[in-house]
């Protein structure tokens, strides 16, 4: 007689959303569960607008990037009417990935395992030997997937799979006046993002990068290291120090605009002479040198206010990221993995020397502060696969009066160490995992 015992199998339900975050608190199966995950792909990252690219990466026209988006991969052309289009990287015969390349310039994308033809536009223009499959056969029937709509916003390049998505810039509100701060402070409002990309793999949820992004609350402490570092081999003032006070009481402020966006405004607290204020990088008095050498000195002061970048923190909900001189996105991988991709940006209208500055300094941060952040975003995400304490605190600030005004716009403004910016994106984090 076989006594074998069955092996029974008994589902786990996914977690009730409405659950997940309560105001002040936010539970730790919104970022350690698969259920959760899959939904934020479908219903986020496929469901509002979400960015693509700069125009400056795509200027020419048949110019593409293929990127991810919420684990599929998208193809971003520059069509030769001027317009962008966003094509799902399928082939619509066998499902074969049509473009295995990150950039380049091409008409028509050909898929390697059968010869099927498609213009850049999505639309098929060929399939060999077609007769086998019947006078019915319609090529048109077989363009490529697409994203439903696209726009662009201060050069930004938006699109979503959404055909009922709200207006782009509806959907950014007071967001847009930002960035276009942030664009207009390049002269002439010329901006390139085509420098080599920095590639990052972190081992934590992707909206642990939420957390983080207008979180004045952390910097004295994350950041410790770098500051001191900075203070013994330059003298006070420098990087960072502007953070080094109760964070109550700084003159930078936090926003929260709504719809998940939020911003965090540096720029009070930084004095008129940015570049004195700036760490120095390598290259910098060869650099300087020669500017100083084929410039009056009032253009050199200018140009140099340009190096250190915007001390402007915008994040755009749910994958850009704007810091200093970087376009960041993020790709959600998994509940615990996350890649993120930046891009430093130069001024078209500066000397070369500059923009090389720029470049030095968009390496600063993300080589001497940047694995800090990550250590932490790291560290939680280890603390959240311990199932016997279910709930994450994010209450700093709510019901006190600030946290609760909002201005005509519907912004609210506050004090960097709130947690209001991170309540908000959670709000409409939750909203559109229940759509």
């Amino acid at each position: 007689m076989n006594d074998r015992r069955k092996l029974v199998v008994t589902p786990v339900p996914p977690p009730d959303l409405s659950t997940l975050f309560e105001g002040r608190r936010v539970h730790r199966l919104a970022y350690t569960d698969h259920s959760v995950f899959r939904l934020e792909m479908d219903n986020i990252f496929g469901g509002t607008w979400v960015f693509l690219a700069h125009e400056s990466q795509l200027p020419e026209p048949n110019d593409y990037l293929t990127v991810p988006i919420g684990g599929r991969s998208v193809i971003v052309t520059h069509g030769v009417d001027g317009n962008y289009h966003a094509l799902l990287n399928r082939c619509m015969h066998r499902g074969v990935e049509l473009c295995t390349t990150t950039t380049g310039n091409a008409k028509r994308f050909t898929c390697a395992y059968h010869g099927w033809t498609y213009a850049n536009d999505g639309r098929c223009v060929g399939v060999p030997f077609p007769g086998p499959y019947g006078s019915d056969f319609r090529r048109e029937e077989f363009n490529l997937g697409a994203m439903a709509r696209i726009d662009v916003c201060e050069g930004l390049v938006f699109g979503s799979f959404n055909p009922d998505v709200l207006p782009l810039h509806e959907h950014l509100g007071a967001a847009a006046d930002v960035l276009r701060a942030w664009r207009m402070r390049a002269p002439g409002g010329r901006i390139e993002a085509r420098a080599n990309a920095r590639r990052i793999a972190i081992s934590g949820n992707w909206k642990l990068c939420w957390d983080n992004a207008a979180d004045g609350y952390h910097a004295a402490f994350v950041h410790e290291s770098l500051v001191s570092m900075t203070n013994e081999r330059h003298g006070d003032g420098k990087s960072l120090s502007h953070f080094d006070n109760d964070p109550d009481k700084l003159p930078m402020v936090s926003h929260d605009f709504g719809r998940g966006h939020q911003f965090l405004d540096q720029r009070p607290s930084i004095a008129d002479d940015r570049w004195a204020h700036a760490r120095p990088v390598p290259g910098r008095d060869e650099l300087v040198a020669a500017l100083h050498r084929d410039h009056s000195a009032e253009n050199v002061k200018r140009w140099l206010d340009l190096v250190p970048g915007a001390a402007m923190n915008i994040s755009i909900f749910p994958n850009l990221f704007i810091s200093g001189n970087l376009i960041a996105t993020c790709e959600p991988i998994a509940p615990g993995r996350t890649h993120m991709t930046e891009y430093a940006t130069t001024y078209p209208a500066v000397p070369d020397e500059v923009n090389q500055l720029r470049l030095r300094f968009a390496e600063d941060f993300v080589n001497f502060g940047e694995p800090d952040d990550i250590e932490m975003w790291e560290r939680t995400q280890r603390g959240l696969e311990i199932g016997e304490i279910e709930w994450l605190e994010v209450s700093r600030g709510a019901g006190l009066p600030a946290d609760q005004l909002r201005d005509g716009n519907g912004v609210a403004t506050i004090p960097i160490s709130w947690e209001t910016p991170l309540r908000g994106y959670l709000t409409e984090w939750q909203k559109l995992l229940a759509r």
